[in-house]
């Protein structure tokens, strides 16, 4: 009996950290200028660092991830400032959120382990992104992080009229 107790729980154990959460089943909306928070501890789902071989020249079978939804207001390029970021490297990528929310076909962005700007993307208004987090540690991992908004100077635009003086 004991021996069929231990291969149970050591089933069930591998069971949970082999298939993990999937990190579709949890997205969160963010918006431009604010501040989001990412924090895991733990494996992560091992069918999604599998296929980021864009952001890093290792295959990390590592933490969890989050998946974000972002659709902009404005046409133009969006970075991504982090001002905290503790326990290892974390993967920022991002594909068409009219693609399936799956492990496949992410674009890297960047990854990091600092502070500062993170990569730079350009976004199109209305149209709606995933951007995944990637945590490449199972140690606690955090990124906090403001999707900074684009700069639009052509709203700006002033009509002028000929032969008159313009500051």
């Amino acid at each position: 009996m004991k021996k069929l107790y231990t291969i149970f729980s050591l089933l069930l154990f591998c069971s949970f950290n082999l298939f993990a959460q999937d990190p579709c089943t949890s997205i969160t909306t963010i918006s431009c200028g604010t501040n989001i928070t990412f924090t895991q501890t733990g494996t992560g789902n091992v069918n999604y660092p599998n296929n980021f071989g864009g952001c890093t020249s290792v295959t990390l079978q590592g933490g969890k991830e989050q998946i974000y939804q972002f659709t902009p207001t404005s046409t133009g390029t969006y970075e991504f400032d982090v001002t905290t970021s503790s326990g290892g490297y974390v993967q920022y990528l991002w594909k068409l959120a009219s693609l399936p929310c799956n492990n496949s076909g992410w674009n890297c962005i960047d990854r990091t382990t600092t502070t500062g700007s993170v990569g730079a993307v350009n976004f199109t208004a209305g149209t709606s992104y995933y951007i995944i987090l990637n945590a490449e540690s199972t140690a606690t991992t955090t990124n906090i992080f403001t999707l900074k908004c684009a700069t639009v100077v052509c709203n700006n635009i002033l009509p002028l009229t000929c032969d008159t003086p313009t500051n």
